[in-house]
Parts: structure tokens; C-alpha cells; sequence
């Protein structure tokens, strides 16, 4: 009798750690999606350069994989795609071409193109490309 209760207890304690890890995966996974993010910065990664944003740039990746942004005059869009727990890829960004967008908007979107991974803390997300960071934070409606 005391054999089973081991073996149902460490049955139970791998279903449950099992569970957890695959409910966590999914819970930063599909963070990202369906909510609105304001640009704060883009910094390097090793902090020396820090750009603060000027204006209040809004991103959102839907739940149809469509991507898009509000810059100063200009709307741009894409798609995306998540792979694996963090890794995401933004393919090539299209813009209306209205006017001219402040100089933080062009790095922003240079920055953009290249990301290749993620990771949410609380309200913040931060993308992550080869040789900078964009910094935001969920905007709360």
C-alpha cells in the first residue's frame, strides 16, 4: 500500500510540473497578442546608447498574426509569426508614405525588422534584435 502512494504522489507531481511548464509557456506566449504596447525607449544592449521615445508610439500584434504600428503621420503593417517560447520574426514592414516621421520612427522601424526574440515581465515587453532593444509597456484602456 505504501509503494502505490509513492508512486500515485510522484505520478501527481510530474502531471502537475508538467502542466505548470506547458500553462506558463502559453501565458507569455499569448501575452503579446491582442495587446496594445506603447514604445518608452530602444536602448543597445550593452546600455550605452539609450533613445528615449518622443511621441507615444503604439504597437499591437493581433491574434490574425497581422502586426501594426502608429508613427507621428504614418501607419505601418505586417505580419508575424511565434515560434518556439520567446522567438518571434516580424516579416518586412509596409508604410503609408503620408509624410515625414520623426527621426526615432525610421530607427524604430530599422530596429523592428531585425527582432528576433522577446520576453514580457509583468507589463513590460521587450523586443529583442541583434544590436538593440525596444522597451514598452501595455497600455491599459
Amino acid at each position: 500500500m505504501k509503494r502505490f502512494i509513492k508512486i500515485f504522489l510522484i505520478i501527481l507531481l510530474t502531471l502537475i510540473v508538467l502542466f505548470l511548464s506547458v500553462c506558463s509557456k502559453e501565458q507569455n506566449t499569448y501575452s503579446i497578442i491582442n495587446t496594445e504596447w506603447e514604445v518608452l525607449s530602444i536602448t543597445s544592449p550593452d546600455r550605452i546608447l539609450f533613445l528615449k521615445s518622443p511621441t507615444p508610439y503604439h504597437v499591437n500584434f493581433h491574434k490574425d498574426n497581422i502586426f501594426n504600428i502608429s508613427l507621428d503621420v504614418n501607419s505601418c503593417g505586417s505580419s508575424y509569426r511565434i515560434e518556439d517560447e520567446n522567438i518571434i520574426f516580424i516579416e518586412p514592414i509596409y508604410c503609408t508614405e503620408v509624410c515625414c516621421d520623426k527621426a526615432f520612427a525610421n530607427t524604430l522601424l530599422n530596429v523592428l525588422k531585425d527582432v528576433n526574440s522577446y520576453k514580457i515581465i509583468s507589463e513590460d515587453l521587450t523586443l529583442f534584435a541583434p544590436e538593440s532593444i525596444i522597451n514598452l509597456s501595455k497600455v491599459n484602456k
